[in-house]
């Protein structure tokens, strides 16, 4: 009788140890937000700029502000796009312009992440965002949170295997709407889409598939922060 409360009060403890190793390689905290730990070059902040919970929208940005833009009676264009001026999308650049300043990546002055979050915080690039992309690190499954539809993203890196994100499809504001709002998410990056250098990189999915494209800075999207 005493070796079977003996073992069992063993088992009890391994139990509650495991659950507690389990829960720290999760979740861990900097200045004041948590980040998971997908086995990843960079930990993936839990919630977005601007929301308190995984599966809230949160704020939305345009490329290089760090403004939100969540009111849908600015009107969004490229009037209003930071570091632009006028209404061509190919000429009037101020800055984040290859041919004259070579800014290819988001000055932390302009990575909201980084402006409202501090401690380390920053926007993913392009490169990032394809590492999360990539199936042989993570499954994305379409899925809801307390009714809000988007991707949960699980490490399948050995020693995090289990560890997740979610990304809710939050939508876009573009012009003076909110579009997409629970069937579409896109992310910016902080990486400058070179070739068209009035886009920015964004890391965008729907319930069929998950991708990287570019879009006009001017947009009001996501933003996800990682720290290194």
């Amino acid at each position: 009788m005493k070796l079977k409360t003996v073992f069992e009060a063993l088992l009890v403890m391994s139990v509650m140890l495991a659950s507690c190793e389990k829960d720290s390689s999760k979740k861990h905290g900097a200045n004041g937000h948590e980040w998971v730990d997908l086995g990843l070059s960079v930990k993936w902040a839990t919630c977005n700029v601007g929301a308190s919970k995984p599966e809230y929208n949160g704020w939305y940005y345009q490329w290089a502000g760090i403004q939100d833009v969540s009111d849908t009676k600015n009107d969004l264009c490229w009037a209003n796009c930071p570091y632009h001026t006028g209404s061509d999308p190919d000429t009037d650049w101020t800055k984040y312009v290859p041919s004259l300043d070579n800014h290819l990546v988001l000055d932390p002055d302009d990575d909201v992440a980084s402006v409202e979050w501090k401690g380390g915080w920053r926007m993913p690039t392009y490169e990032e965002w394809v590492e999360l992309m990539d199936k042989s690190n993570c499954s994305w499954m379409w899925t809801s949170i307390n009714d809000v539809y988007g991707y949960k993203v699980v490490s399948r890196k050995p020693g995090y295997i289990g560890n997740w994100i979610f990304l809710p499809a939050a939508g876009l504001r573009e012009g003076k709407n909110l579009k997409y709002d629970g069937k579409r998410g896109i992310y910016w990056s902080s990486s400058l889409e070179t070739d068209s250098p009035y886009n920015g990189h964004i890391a965008e999915f729907h319930s069929d598939d998950f991708y990287m494209g570019g879009m006009f800075r001017f947009y009001g999207y996501s933003v996800r922060p990682v720290s290194d």
